[in-house]
């Protein structure tokens, strides 16, 4: 991916962003979701609307990936400047 802004956030920032929420879901959910395929997404509201319905790319994949220089702070603004642009 590219690094270039959407929404006030690189796609950097986006990946932490959706990283955060998707570490924030119960662990069973993240289990469940982890152990099976679903469609590839990047559309972080796409992924937003029904993470159980969709994978976000090096987020709930099988090449699942820490975001470079992720901080649990860095992922929650970038987390709730994603649900703020799309008012969840």
């Amino acid at each position: 991916m590219k690094n270039k802004r959407v929404f006030n956030l690189t796609n950097d920032e986006i990946l932490m962003g959706v990283w955060y929420l998707h570490n924030n879901r119960s662990k069973h959910a993240r289990e469940v979701d982890e152990g099976e395929s679903a469609r590839i997404t990047e559309n972080p509201f796409l992924w937003m609307s029904d993470p159980s319905r969709y994978d976000y790319p090096l987020t709930d994949t099988i090449t699942k990936q820490e975001p470079r220089g992720y901080t649990k702070e860095r992922g929650r603004r970038a987390s709730n400047e994603l649900r703020g642009f799309f008012n969840i």
